[in-house]
């Protein structure tokens, strides 16, 4: 993508896109009680630099997040998290991670990912249960 330049007279402001991606990836099911890996990708996917990146995901607990920190132009980082299956756990096990990143020119940027778990042992009698 081509910058785009904004101006009049002899003052001039280049507007630079900026950008982030994450890919959030699991095993296709898992049983009750099993630890499981989610793994992230992280990518900055704009035209500048990006600090401060961070994700959040509910899944891990409240307030958990991960510290990326600075993202240069085309860079990407990956890591994996490990998470315990629990019996209130909903079948199909879905759920959003969030990533967020700022820019020098004081904007953000963000970018979901989302990953589904299936539960296929999961008794009927269990606390949110679907069949």
């Amino acid at each position: 993508m081509t910058p785009t330049i904004i101006g009049s007279d002899d003052t001039y402001t280049q507007i630079v896109p900026s950008g982030i991606s994450m890919t959030k990836t699991g095993p296709v099911d898992a049983l009750i009680y099993e630890t499981i890996t989610y793994t992230f990708e992280v990518v900055n996917t704009g035209q500048v630099d990006l600090n401060g990146v961070f994700i959040t995901d509910a899944l891990f607990g409240s307030g958990w997040s991960k510290d990326i920190g600075d993202l240069p132009v085309g860079a990407r980082k990956s890591f994996t998290v490990n998470y315990t299956v629990k019996p209130s756990d909903p079948s199909p096990l879905v759920n959003t991670a969030l990533v967020t990143g700022y820019t020098p020119y004081s904007g953000t940027v963000s970018g979901v990912a989302q990953c589904t778990v299936k539960l296929p042992g999961k008794p009927s009698w269990l606390p949110n249960a679907t069949t």
